[in-house]
Parts: C-alpha cells; sequence; structure tokens
C-alpha cells in the first residue's frame, strides 16, 4: 500500500501531503498543478521544450542502454548540446547514468524521483495527469519499470560510483552491480534466476511478492521483496 503510494507522489512532500489529505477526503488524487509545477520550475533555468524532449527519450528508454546517437537522432539536437542539457540535468539531481561493469560506452539512465517521472510522461499524452500516473503503476510490466528506477535511484544515493550494470556478449544482463554483489529486480510473478558473472559474490532478488521462508535462499541468492530491500537501505546497515 505505502510503496504504491511513493511511486505515485515520489518523495516531494508537496505532491504527498496534498495525496494524503485528499485520500481523507475520499477522493485519491494530486492536484494537476503539482505535475504543470514540477515541470515548470524545474527547468526555469533551462529551455523547457529541449529539455522535456530530451527528458521524453530517456524515460521512454528507462531499464534499456541508451546512446548519445540514439537521442540525438529521436530529437534531432546535436550531441553536444544533448550531452550538456543531460549534465545540467545531473546537477540538478534530476537524473543520473550507471555504466557497464566493462564498457564506458554502454550506459543506462535513470529519473530520481517517480513524480518526475510521472511529470514526464503526462507532459504531452495526457491532461488527467493523476489518472494517467495510476493506471501506469496499476500495470505489472510499466510497475516494473518504476520500481527498477526507484531501485536504482536509491542504490545511487548510497553508492554512486560503485554503480554499475553487466550485459555480456548474448546480451543477457544484471540490472545493478554494487561491488561484489548483483542485484536483480524481478518484479513480476514468476521469479526467474538472475544471470550469473564471474567475480560476483552474491546474488538479490528483488521480487515483486513475499516469498516463503524455503524460498529466501536459492543456492547463493537471496530473495527479498523489493519494498523491504528499499526500506533496508535508508538505514546505515552494512546490507551490501
Amino acid at each position: 500500500k505505502y510503496f504504491n503510494i511513493y511511486l505515485l507522489t515520489g518523495g516531494f512532500p508537496e505532491t504527498i501531503n496534498d495525496y494524503i489529505k485528499n485520500l481523507k477526503t475520499g477522493a485519491a488524487k494530486i492536484n494537476s498543478t503539482y505535475y504543470e509545477d514540477i515541470i515548470e520550475k524545474i527547468f526555469e533555468k533551462m529551455n523547457k521544450k529541449i529539455s522535456i524532449d530530451i527528458l521524453k527519450v530517456i524515460v521512454d528508454s528507462i531499464t534499456n542502454t541508451l546512446k548519445y546517437s540514439t537521442i540525438k537522432n529521436k530529437t534531432k539536437y546535436s550531441e553536444k548540446t544533448i550531452k550538456w542539457y543531460l549534465n545540467e540535468m545531473s546537477e540538478l539531481m534530476l537524473l543520473f547514468e550507471i555504466k557497464e561493469k566493462q564498457s564506458n560506452k554502454l550506459k543506462k539512465f535513470y529519473i530520481k524521483d517517480p513524480f518526475i517521472m510521472h511529470s514526464i510522461r503526462t507532459y504531452y499524452t495526457s491532461t488527467n495527469y493523476f489518472e494517467d500516473s495510476f493506471n501506469t503503476i496499476m500495470d505489472e510490466r510499466e510497475k516494473g519499470i518504476f520500481v527498477e528506477n526507484c531501485v536504482a535511484g536509491h542504490l545511487h544515493n548510497l553508492y554512486n560510483w560503485n554503480l554499475e550494470f553487466y550485459r555480456d556478449e548474448k546480451q543477457k544482463e544484471v540490472d545493478f552491480i554494487v561491488n561484489k554483489t548483483a542485484i536483480e529486480v524481478k518484479y513480476r510473478t514468476k521469479i526467474e534466476m538472475p544471470t550469473l558473472i564471474k567475480g560476483v559474490e552474491e546474488y538479490i532478488l528483488l521480487t515483486r511478492f513475499p516469498v516463503g521462508l524455503a524460498d529466501l535462499q536459492i543456492n547463493n541468492r537471496l530473495a527479498i521483496p523489493s519494498c523491504v530491500f528499499l526500506a533496508m537501505l535508508q538505514k546505515p546497515l552494512n546490507f551490501l
């Protein structure tokens, strides 16, 4: 329940308080002005159209690798312009990138907060901001993307440059590598075993549902609900 609320409101006190206030009156929603304000305030020092065009490509590619050339082809902006805007957005803590463990050329981009993701996704496509956002996280596949993005954000806050992902020559992938621990988001009904990587000592599977005691440890793979994992990361525990 509370994890779903976080996926809707993000970490902004204004959106959290507005949702809770409306919930008490029987109307679960977030005022549309917050979606619009987040866009206006964030990009008041940058060209809004260019920023949104670039961010839309980023958001549509969350969980997938992305090259500057791809953004260039989709937005028609120069690579120099794209890099400048991405750097500015990174400085504003709107997004961040992680690199592939064995190659600096492969990278993934993630958005720092789920509410920012909702605001960008709905900016061009909807006027029913909350309804669209709610329907998004009710969809299993879309919700899985948001969960992976949240996990990436929390890990990046704690481990920053030690955070990587892995992809082999057969395109098999591990979502995140932190030091010698592999972390995979499996936010779905059926849990699949992760790709094995040489040199990795531990695997953590972040699941959708609570698992039984018999499933907590499968070989060297620890299975734990995604929301529990994120809650633990907020505490000063040597979990990884």
